[in-house]
């Protein structure tokens, strides 16, 4: 008895507007590395928030800081950690960070933690408050202009303080620190320093010659 060949049966292959349409297949591919980035941004979130809790540790427990600082691992990496003003030296512990970039990656996240701490965030809120800065880049950004608002306010402070060496104690000092009116100052200098020089004058005079003093007023 012959046998009849088995049919073939061909799988079922979707039009290509449907299913293979090119714009559509890299709108799921973009879908599919948006939630690939949204879980990496998130674990990233949660080891700097794990980080910060290391660092508060140490900053809890300064004696630990001092056992943390003969470990192998600086040996190794060629870094020298100072003190806890910082959060970088134990990012770049827990980091392992033993090349440049890592070194630099690990003291991007370092100017994350120093603001937070700065800002007196409890330790658990780190991860909530990257996200709400609208991530790890954002956070970064934010801070590091921070810093540089800060260094302009300390050198505006330098600045006003070393006016106030020449300027009246009570008046121009005060103005300029706040940021007051250059002229006004500088007519506080010319209207109350004169006075001052001629009465100085007045009392070098009387010192020496008192009967001419006498004489000419």
């Amino acid at each position: 008895m012959a046998l009849k060949p088995k049919k073939i049966t061909r799988p079922v292959i979707g039009t290509f507007e449907e299913e293979a349409d090119p714009v559509g297949f890299a709108r799921t591919v973009a879908k599919e590395y948006r939630k690939m980035e949204d879980g990496h941004h998130a674990r990233l979130r949660a080891f700097l928030g794990r980080a910060y809790e290391s660092y508060q540790l140490f900053r809890e427990f300064p004696d630990s800081f001092e056992r943390l600082k003969q470990e192998p691992f600086w040996k190794s990496s060629r870094q020298k950690p100072r003190d806890l003003t910082t959060s970088k030296w134990v990012l770049l512990y827990v980091m392992r960070a033993e090349t440049p970039n890592v070194r630099t990656r690990a003291s991007k996240y370092a100017k994350i933690l120093n603001g937070f701490a700065r800002a007196g965030v409890r330790v658990g809120q780190v991860p909530q408050r990257i996200k709400a800065l609208g991530g790890v880049e954002a956070a970064y950004a934010h801070f590091l202009a921070a810093g540089r608002r800060r260094q302009f306010g300390v050198a505006a402070d330098d600045e006003a303080t070393e006016g106030q060496r020449t300027l009246s104690p009570r008046k121009g000092g005060l103005r300029a620190a706040r940021g007051g009116n250059d002229d006004k100052v500088q007519g506080d200098v010319e209207t109350e320093s004169p006075p001052r020089t001629v009465a100085a004058l007045r009392l070098a005079v009387v010192g020496s010659r008192p009967s001419t003093l006498s004489d000419t007023s």
